[in-house]
């Protein structure tokens, strides 16, 4: 990270190295995911960039949703793509 804030690396540095990845639906269910690097345990496989982007980019924009109903939050990132 300190060479990310410092301008050494970038992001396209990362991906490459295989430092981040992208997992789809299917390969999260074989994964254990960490929401913070202080959750990490030995058996944890990956750590979140941030934990608003467990959801998604869209779904991160809903405010608060944790105290809306699941159906709430599903239409409003519905009604925000579309």
């Amino acid at each position: 990270m300190k060479e990310l804030l410092d301008g050494v690396r970038t992001f396209d540095d990362f991906l490459s190295d295989g430092l981040i990845e992208y997992l789809d639906v299917n390969e999260e269910n074989n994964a254990l995911i960490a929401l913070y690097e202080g959750e990490a345990t030995p058996e944890t496989t990956h750590i979140e960039i941030e934990p608003f982007t467990i959801l998604g980019v869209i779904a991160g924009l809903i405010p608060y949703p944790h105290h809306n109903q699941s159906p709430r939050n599903t239409y409003q990132v519905f009604y925000i793509t579309f």
